[in-house]
């Protein structure tokens, strides 16, 4: 099944994005099976485009600051 969707801007994507699912039975929202997702629930992976990834941030910050001046 193909689905396209298609918003009026950001605000509107990211509304439809953090609705509460009506889907029945998708492993994606499934607390048994985080497989797909690295190991975050549903819920936690919302949270995380909301606030970001943290400990992510700081690994990309020490490859940054070791690859700023050899770009420069």
């Amino acid at each position: 099944m193909h689905k396209e969707l298609h918003f009026e801007g950001l605000y509107d994507f990211w509304r439809y994005a953090h609705q509460d699912s009506r889907a029945r039975n998708r492993s994606s929202r499934s607390n048994n099976n985080y497989e797909w997702s690295g190991g975050l629930s549903w819920n936690k992976a919302k949270e995380m485009s909301l606030s970001g990834w943290r400990e992510g941030m700081h690994e990309i910050d020490k490859y940054r600051a070791r690859l700023s001046p050899i770009i420069a």
